[in-house]
């Protein structure tokens, strides 16, 4: 073997093992391992199409028409992609995780408290989706037992997020297109069944909602993804790949799949997708899409999971390695889905989509409007109580509002608190702590 053979096996072997054991959970991403747009798309992809997709716009088609559940969830996905894109381009700019952009804005110890919360929310909605996941099989093959289905993926799912971004790339890239395809299939196949799109179109729900609750049900889903989009961005090379991956997921990705599904629960008269799948016929092409859906969205939010409790271990002092966090997370998601909790998904929703959305909006409001355009930001060694102050407020204005989309009100509600009180009180902050200077976007930009 030659001298440049023998730096190539070393090199892919450094680089593996970087995947494994860290995967910059705590530095940035330096502009030599930033990935291309299909890379960073086809995981945003992949995380966005999951099983609350069907979930979300099953519900949503059982009590809408056709026409106004579509909007709704389009109205919802381009929430989200705004979403998204503001908190991405701050991930592309510091190259750092959503956890580690924590430690910004909330200080050090602060983030020991938005890391805990968040991990734990991750996990919790994964625990859900593999109790919704195990009975769904259990429900379409009978012979398998709904436990030992959440057992098996969640050891596959854990292997795969091992890998760290590499994994998800692996892992979208195999899936994507053979969601795409099977979401043509289902397309097809509802059209046949409920007498052509006109005819679909006409049917009207026994029990209607509100476009504004079917909106905020859309936007709910995945109000989450979008606030910890950084972990994916911050591998982009162009604030473009951004953009173009926050449509590809939001818009190509989980909005496709819910508006195909409101059109199937329209077409067949239920929002369940075991019903679904079985009165049109595919239950083979129902079970790998809840098998390739699940997957892909899992092996993701433990990804974020893991890097948030990295990020938790490292502010108190506990050196727990990354691929021990997974581990850990994964039994988190194992022990919620075997409390059964798939019943309350909506509940589980709500929630999330209450106290997520005002986290994004600080995290917006602290890069957008207090410190734009700064290539050096502080980092308070504690805590910075504005932030705090801020997200508690938003969370209450999201709970006691009476609107039907309390995910818009309380990222609203963030934005404009923390503006305020962040300004008011910009040159009061303690100074004791340490200025992040946001390089690597600007050397990546041109590339």
């Amino acid at each position: 073997m030659s001298t440049n053979e023998v730096k190539e096996v070393k090199k892919q072997t450094s680089d593996i093992q970087n995947d494994i054991q860290d995967d910059y959970s705590l530095d940035t991403v330096p502009k030599d391992k930033r990935r291309s747009l299909i890379a960073t798309a086809t995981v945003w992809i992949g995380w966005c199409i999951s099983l609350s997709a069907f979930m979300t716009g099953g519900t949503i088609g059982s009590g809408s028409t056709a026409g106004n559940g579509i909007l709704a969830v389009f109205a919802g996905n381009l929430v989200l992609m705004l979403i998204a894109v503001f908190v991405g381009l701050i991930g592309y700019r510091t190259g750092l995780t959503t956890y580690s952009i924590g430690r910004i804005v909330f200080g050090k110890k602060g983030s020991i408290i938005s890391s805990l919360l968040m991990g734990i929310l991750s996990m919790g909605f994964i625990g859900v989706l593999l109790n919704s996941f195990g009975d769904a099989l259990h429900s379409l093959v009978p012979e398998i037992p709904s436990w030992i289905a959440v057992i098996v993926f969640a050891i596959l799912v854990g292997a795969a997020a091992l890998f760290g971004f590499k994994g998800l790339s692996i892992v979208g890239t195999i899936a994507s297109p053979a969601l795409w395809i099977l979401l043509i299939v289902l397309f097809i196949c509802t059209i046949m069944h409920g007498g052509g799109l006109g005819a679909i179109f006409s049917i009207q729900p026994e029990e209607p909602i509100s476009f504004s609750t079917a909106m905020g049900a859309a936007i709910a889903t995945w109000v989450t993804g979008a606030a910890l989009v950084s972990d994916v961005t911050r591998y982009c090379k162009k604030a473009s790949h951004v953009i173009l991956g926050a449509f590809a997921g939001y818009i190509l990705g989980s909005g496709l799949y819910e508006a195909v599904a409101v059109l199937s629960s329209v077409a067949t008269g239920t929002g369940d997708f075991v019903q679904t799948m079985t009165i049109l016929g595919l239950i083979i092409p129902g079970i790998i899409i809840l098998a390739l859906a699940l997957w892909t969205t899992t092996n993701s939010n433990l990804y974020s999971s893991a890097l948030a409790f990295t990020n938790l271990s490292e502010m108190v002092h506990i050196k727990v390695s990354k691929p021990v966090w997974t581990v850990i997370s994964i039994l988190i998601a194992v022990a919620v889905a075997m409390l059964g909790l798939a019943s309350k998904f909506v509940v589980w929703l709500n929630f999330i989509g209450t106290v997520m959305p005002p986290f994004a909006g600080i995290i917006i409001a602290h890069f957008w409007i207090i410190h734009r355009d700064k290539k050096k930001v502080f980092m308070p060694s504690g805590f910075r109580w504005t932030a705090f102050v801020s997200w508690i407020l938003a969370v209450v204005i999201a709970k006691v509002s009476n609107v039907t989309i309390p995910a818009i009100i309380g990222l609203l509600s963030a934005i404009v608190i923390y503006a305020i009180i962040g300004l008011i009180f910009k040159n009061k902050e303690s100074t004791k702590g340490e200025t992040f200077t946001m390089a690597v976007a600007e050397e990546t930009s041109g590339k």
